[in-house]
């Protein structure tokens, strides 16, 4: 890994733990490259989930040592998510994706990818007759319960596939479960 993806990961793990330890946040991860462990990472990229996004959005100039030349993007991206873009005082790009713990799961997995790992994914939900949206996991319109990441792979037939082999579609290939002989 490169001194700079060292750096990286460092001070995105510093802010991780500070957002962990407040009671706003009822679970955060990192998501991406740096959660898929990729050796060349060039932003933090994290997930939390709260009941007080506003309140976690005014509090997050304390938490992350922020570059005050370059106010905070918000992008709205469902009902259930919204994304805030920042730039670290070291230069560094910081999005911040907060989302209602309900959809923390899906949301985990898609920010997490990679693109062709959740196309891959996309196509074995379709052969269930699952659709994978940002509101969701739907069968015939029912939206199926998950609240961890290991329910999502379980419920399409798959083992829990870990972060660092969401590359493409080998690794939905091998999760297959296998009948016991």
């Amino acid at each position: 890994m490169s001194r700079r993806s060292n750096r990286i990961r460092t001070i995105g793990e510093e802010i991780l733990e500070k957002l962990l330890r407040r009671k706003e946040v009822k679970r955060a991860s990192f998501a991406g490259g740096l959660r898929r462990g990729k050796e060349s990472v060039s932003s933090i990229d994290l997930l939390v989930s709260s009941d007080s996004p506003k309140t976690l959005i005014s509090i997050f100039p304390n938490i992350a040592n922020l570059n005050q030349d370059f106010p905070p993007e918000e992008t709205s991206i469902s009902e259930q998510s919204n994304l805030y873009n920042y730039v670290l005082a070291e230069g560094i790009p910081l999005r911040l994706n907060i989302t209602s713990d309900n959809h923390f799961a899906l949301l985990l997995l898609q920010v997490t990818g990679s693109d062709y790992f959740l196309e891959a994914l996309s196509r074995r939900a379709e052969q269930y007759g699952i659709k994978i949206s940002a509101y969701g996991l739907f069968l015939d319109d029912h939206l199926l319960p998950c609240q961890e990441e290991k329910e999502l792979f379980s419920i399409l037939g798959l083992d829990f596939i870990p972060p660092e082999l969401r590359e493409g579609k080998s690794a939905i290939e091998s999760a297959v479960h296998k009948p016991h002989q």
